[in-house]
């Protein structure tokens, strides 16, 4: 039986060719464009991690985050996001990094742009499934 993947993120054209990258390594994937449709997502299933943009619109990132943090606090959570410039982290009263993300409940944050490679080796714990499995009792 194929993982459960939720990836939320409002580019529709990069969530269809992560979707597709995903979906060939064997994972089942479902694909929301706002924070609202992936809370109510995570209210109706379980997945085996969660792929979200910060940048999400209609409940934001970190209003998922929260809801994440606050009903599936054992989820594993990938935050995909990209890093402030110096200007706007002077316009910002409180800049957001990495280490903010996992403070608010990310397991893992990949910074854009990124290889799906790198996605993959945050689902896998950065192992890969031959190692997985060797781990398994027979």
């Amino acid at each position: 039986m194929a993982l459960r993947i939720l990836l939320a993120d409002p580019n529709e054209e990069w969530i269809e060719s992560a979707k597709k990258y995903l979906e060939e390594q064997l994972y089942q994937v479902d694909i929301v464009s706002n924070g609202k449709d992936a809370q109510l997502a995570l209210y109706n299933a379980k997945f085996f991690a969660v792929i979200l943009n910060i940048e999400i619109k209609d409940h934001s990132g970190p209003q998922v985050l929260k809801f994440l943090k606050t009903n599936h606090p054992s989820q594993n959570v990938v935050v995909v996001y990209k890093p402030m410039t110096e200007e706007e982290k002077a316009l910002c009263d409180e800049p957001l990094d990495g280490e903010a993300y996992k403070k608010m409940g990310a397991t893992e944050v990949l910074e854009l742009p990124f290889e799906m490679s790198a996605l993959h080796e945050c689902l896998e714990g950065h192992q890969s499934l031959g190692d997985m499995m060797q781990a398994l009792d027979k």
